[in-house]
């Protein structure tokens, strides 16, 4: 995990987890993200699942993810997380990340 989180230059890293944004509870796995957060990587939580959304704290094995700052993705699909952080980037780097990935510009969020 760390050769993904401690990649020279990461400054975003879009996670794909089960269900409504669950993930493994392993103290080395949140230890990893955390620490990448406190480094000013943005990580946004989408499902790996074709229906449904994100909603990080409704069940345990998400409540952490929420806890160390993980963004949550709602219903937006990997790929559109992937291109609308390379556009949140390129035009204000990290700088209002949190807000603008959780508001749609082009129909990829319902919510």
């Amino acid at each position: 995990m760390t050769a993904i989180t401690e990649t020279q230059g990461l400054k975003v890293l879009v996670l794909e987890t089960f269900g409504s944004g669950n993930a493994p509870t392993a103290g080395w796995f949140i230890d990893a993200l955390a620490s990448a957060i406190k480094g000013g990587v943005m990580i946004v939580n989408i499902s790996q699942c074709p229906g449904g959304m994100v909603m990080q704290g409704k069940y345990e094995t998400s409540k952490a993810l929420m806890e160390i700052g993980v963004i949550g993705g709602a219903d937006m699909t990997t790929e559109a997380a992937v291109t609308k952080a390379m556009l949140m980037m390129g035009e204000s780097g990290t700088k209002g990340f949190k807000e603008a990935i959780r508001n749609p510009l082009a129909g990829e969020l319902t919510v």
